[in-house]
């Protein structure tokens, strides 16, 4: 015994795992002294009550050297870990505690002790807890795989220690010292457990200079619990709910001690300034006491009990979504959304944090993944998330992350919203949200992309986190709701309450993100860097405007109505009258042209598919996708493409939020870049100037293009552009030389083959159909007409408060200093049109 104890003082970890010591401790086990350990607990409990003094003392000891053992035990594998062979060391220690029964029977004898109030010291129930604690882990690491061990001593393992963490008397005394620390931690239930019980089992504490008046843990009671819950309770109904409920205590205690400690460090750090730790610490999150874990445990037990509710409530919601359930799920959330507010002040590292958002989003994406039409409510899980908060939590980390591109909120969005579910979980989130609250997304989402595409004028290399994450959520909505693997799908365009709101989401959607977005791809493109060094950041903003400019050129055609779908000469006519009233009712048309730019971006887009060592996620997503909005494109706005009518449309287009004026917005959406504060932003850089259709880069694309669903289509119109492109060139560019007779033959050609085109890919009308007007959809959500506003302040920005013009009443602003700025960028002039007026809101 005494030994053991020696040995176990060393402070070096590598020196308590050297392999004199693994060799002792395998002698140990060998000689069954965990067995007679485990006869002598056993003897005790049957004279719990009456043990003398020397006894308990000896017990104490005992519990000690069981404790010892087990741990240089552990060490041991270590040393086996590193010479690649654990499996046999750990599988001998894992026997040993289930066939010896030793935890079991000390634990019995613990809770027998404490029902007798004759607990033998601390020693005892910091042993057995930490034991308890320490078989977890080893049941966790051995979950991640054995080295140079079979699938068979793998499972070996994991069943023994499986029976020793589901012990009854084992699993009861974490439980009951778990309840204990609660209750002295939260005042809240104590679950029938006797009061001289929950006295016996109070942790042990110290005090803490830092923080005056509280008390900080000192022994495993919360490891422990975290312990028992995770893989302690059996799987039943009963055993989630009551772990989860647990869990939910103890998150909340957790998140209280983490932000104690980050205000005593703030304080250590900054005296004069920070709040004096321990005033008012008991009042956060609702604790009644200062009972606070210690530092170092902060972070694992914010993560585990956290991330392994939110598993445990979704195994439960799956099964049956019941009241509790729900509740419980709701509750954890309010806590997240809680705790953003206040700004993760955890003490954990961004790479922890991503894990936990990873841990958090897990089921949430899997609305629209399926490839099933958007169910009429939201998944259990989904709807669980909706009402604790996610939505508004969701938003406020971008803003934050938009502030402080360092900060803590970047790492948990980036987990959140995790690649590969971001786009279905933020169309979820639109479908199913509050109006006001989603659209708010929406805005803060587009005021980000708005403040990457002027942060960035020319990319020589890759950006990363914030602008990454902003893009990549812009995008992997835009193709989510237009693509089920890869085919292109309205399965979300429906009658149904949800459908009609993501439609008119992603109407707002389109309007405040393809700008910015075409702003960007025409910088990245400008930028004449090497096609294959920088292509796959490129491709993230050319794929969702390859996409959908096929779908608002055929809005701007009539919304889907078949205007160009004949392919006689009647119905060629009546295509090319419908044109101006599709584009004076909507509002498309000037979009796609204004503010999009749609001819100078697919200009530029068809001079980079011509290189061949272009990256093969643009060149095999979004050839086709490009074939179709040059078509579409061709169709809804023939005159510029010829170079007729506005010629300067395609020569100087003004790019993203400089297009916007305010007769065009009324004021009702905000273009805005994301800076530290609102006053001052810099002016847009200039778009680069368009690349020429030239018919050659319209036959190279139309070679290109496979034989897919619409290939043959395509192909045809493409050829038909280039010609009727070709004969204006021959001309000089003079467009009256390219009408006549031929000309009109020309003419008919191409919309016959762009009518073709049109039926062959019926769900782009379809979607094209849903698509509010570009008026109607920034009617959604009032935010500060200041083009350049740089306010990310509050939560939302449906939470800012705007003040009209005091003269038109149709713009307004977050703050003077927009207001001013706005003033003296042009809103003078445009103000003397709009009227006089005053309102407040």
């Amino acid at each position: 015994m005494h030994a053991v104890e020696g040995l176990c003082r060393f402070k070096s970890r590598k020196a308590l795992a050297s392999p004199a010591v693994a060799d002792f401790v395998q002698k140990l086990l060998r000689m069954h002294t965990l067995q007679c350990l485990s006869k002598q607990f056993a003897a005790a409990a049957t004279a719990a009550g009456v043990l003398a003094p020397p006894q308990l003392k000896y017990l104490a000891s005992a519990a000690m050297l069981f404790c010892n053992l087990e741990a240089m035990s552990r060490g041991g594998v270590m040393v086996e870990e590193e010479d690649g062979d654990k499996a046999g060391l750990l599988l001998e220690l894992a026997r040993a505690l289930r066939d010896s029964s030793v935890l079991e029977h000390a634990s019995r004898l613990l809770l027998l002790c404490e029902e007798a109030a004759a607990v033998p010291s601390w020693i005892m129930p910091s042993a057995v807890l930490r034991v308890y604690y320490n078989a977890t882990t080893m049941y966790r690491k051995n979950e991640e795989g054995l080295t140079g061990a079979s699938a068979a001593e793998a499972e070996a393992v994991r069943a023994a220690l499986r029976e020793v963490l589901r012990g009854p008397c084992a699993r009861h005394a974490a439980l009951v010292h778990g309840v204990a620390m609660l209750c002295r931690a939260d005042g809240g239930p104590s679950y029938g457990l006797p009061a001289r019980l929950l006295i016996a089992a109070l942790p042990q504490t110290r005090t803490d200079s830092a923080v005056p008046g509280a008390r900080v843990m000192l022994d495993r009671t919360a490891r422990a619990l975290l312990s028992v819950c995770e893989e302690g309770m059996p799987p039943t109904r009963l055993g989630r709910r009551i772990a989860v409920l647990l869990l939910l205590r103890l998150a909340r205690m957790a998140v209280a001690s983490a932000r104690v400690w980050a205000q005593t460090r703030e304080h250590q750090l900054h005296p004069a300034g920070a709040a004096q730790p321990g005033v008012g610490a008991a009042d956060l999150l609702g604790l009644s006491q200062l009972l606070l874990l210690p530092m170092h445990d902060t972070a694992e037990l914010v993560m585990g009990s956290v991330s392994v509710a939110w598993r445990l409530l979704a195994e439960a919601l799956a099964l049956q979504p019941d009241g509790w359930a729900a509740a419980a799920g709701a509750e954890l959330w309010r806590l997240m959304d809680a705790e953003t507010r206040r700004g993760l002040q955890w003490g954990i590292n961004n790479e922890e944090l991503r894990w936990l958002g990873s841990e958090l989003s897990w089921r949430l994406g899997a609305v629209l993944a399926d490839g099933k039409p958007l169910p009429p409510a939201p998944p259990p899980v989904f709807a669980v998330a909706l009402a604790g908060g996610v939505l508004p939590c969701v938003e406020r980390l971008l803003r934050r992350a938009g502030e402080a591109p360092l900060g803590p909120e970047v790492g948990f969005a980036e987990g959140l919203l995790q690649q590969g579910t971001r786009g279905p979980f933020l169309a979820a989130l639109l479908a199913y949200g509050e109006p006001r609250q989603a659209a708010a997304l929406v805005a803060t989402l587009g005021k980000l992309l708005r403040g990457v595409s002027s942060a960035y004028p020319a990319l020589a290399v890759v950006p990363t986190g914030v602008p990454d994450l902003v893009v990549t959520c812009v995008r992997g909505v835009l193709l989510a709701v237009l693509y089920d693997e890869k085919v292109l799908s309205s399965r979300w365009v429906g009658a149904g309450q949800q459908q009609h709101q993501l439609a008119r989401m992603i109407s707002y959607a389109v309007c405040e993100w393809l700008p910015p977005l075409s702003r960007l791809a025409r910088q990245w493109m400008a930028a004449d860097a090497a096609p294959g060094s920088d292509d796959t950041w490129r491709s993230l903003g050319l794929v969702p405007l390859m996409c959908w400019l096929p779908l608002l050129a055929c809005r701007a055609l009539g919304g889907g109505s078949g205007a160009v779908g004949a392919a006689d000469e009647a119905a060629a006519g009546a295509a090319g009258a419908a044109v101006t009233a599709a584009a004076a009712a909507g509002g498309w048309r000037m979009f796609v042209l204004e503010e999009v730019a749609a001819v100078s971006l697919l200009g530029d887009a068809l001079r980079l598919a011509q290189f061949k060592d272009v990256d093969d996620d643009f060149v095999e997503g979004s050839l086709d996708s490009l074939a179709l909005a040059c078509c579409g494109v061709a169709a809804a706005c023939p005159e510029e493409i010829l170079g007729a009518g506005r010629e300067g449309a395609a020569a100087v287009v003004p790019c993203g939020a400089q297009a916007r004026t305010d007769l065009a917005r009324g004021g009702d959406v905000a273009a805005a870049v994301p800076a530290p504060s609102p006053p001052a932003a810099p002016a847009t850089p200039p778009c680069p100037s368009p690349a020429q259709w030239r018919p050659v880069l319209l036959r190279a694309l139309a070679r290109s293009l496979g034989s897919g669903l619409y290939g043959k289509e395509a192909a045809e119109a493409l050829e038909a552009l280039a010609a009727q492109l070709g004969a204006w060139e021959a001309g000089g560019g003079d467009p009256s030389k390219a009408r006549g007779k031929k000309g009109k033959e020309r003419g008919k050609r191409l919309l016959a083959a762009l009518g073709r085109l049109q039926a062959a890919t019926p769900e782009v009308a379809r979607i094209a159909a849903v698509l509010l007007p570009p008026a109607e959809a920034r009617a959604l959500l009032r935010t500060c007409s200041y083009p350049a506003c740089a306010n990310l302040a509050g939560d939302s920005e449906a939470d800012l408060r705007l003040q009209s013009c005091a003269k038109c009443a149709a713009a307004a602003y977050c703050c003077r200093a927009c207001q001013v700025a706005h003033w003296r960028a042009g809103h003078r002039e445009a103000c003397a049109l709009l009227g006089p007026g005053a309102v407040e809101s």
